[in-house]
């Protein structure tokens, strides 16, 4: 495990991010619009907890090193994306850029995973009529984690 020490910003507080256990998790670094361009020519690396470096992105290369032989992270772009989340994967996650040059001093990027045991959504599910689901019941596909219906006994 390779360990640094360093010291957020204080000017940043840590965005909060809930997540529902064996979802999936998408952290952006920087935020906000123009976030994808503008890491192009800077470093980036992903912290957790403080102590534990996940991954650095060299400037100027497409593929990052990752430090930790956690399959189930990846780094997208400028989004570091952590699938089949478990209830130990909560905690603080850290990015921090460092653009080239003199002038451009490093920006730190700071998350709170919260993990729920619970599913929750960002939207108002619909009411399903019960009386058209006769005979149907709700499944999953592990592998594209949508959820679909399924006659029952096919």
């Amino acid at each position: 495990m390779n360990t640094v020490q360093y010291t957020h910003s204080p000017a940043l507080e840590p965005e909060l991010r809930q997540a529902a256990e064996f979802g999936r998790l998408k952290l952006a670094c920087p935020r906000g619009k123009g976030a994808r361009s503008a890491v192009k020519g800077a470093q980036i690396d992903w912290y957790l907890n403080g102590q534990q470096k996940l991954l650095t992105k060299p400037a100027g290369t497409l593929r990052p090193e990752f430090f930790t032989d956690d399959s189930r992270l990846k780094l997208k772009s400028n989004r570091l994306v952590l699938r089949n989340i478990q209830l130990s994967d909560a905690g603080s996650y850290s990015c921090l850029i460092s653009e080239a040059g003199p002038e451009q001093s490093p920006r730190w990027i700071n998350y709170t995973v919260v993990v729920s045991e619970e599913q929750f959504y960002d939207f108002d599910l619909p009411e399903i009529d019960s009386q058209y689901m006769d005979g149907y019941e709700c499944g999953w596909e592990e592998e594209e984690e949508i959820g679909k219906w399924d006659r029952r006994g096919d």
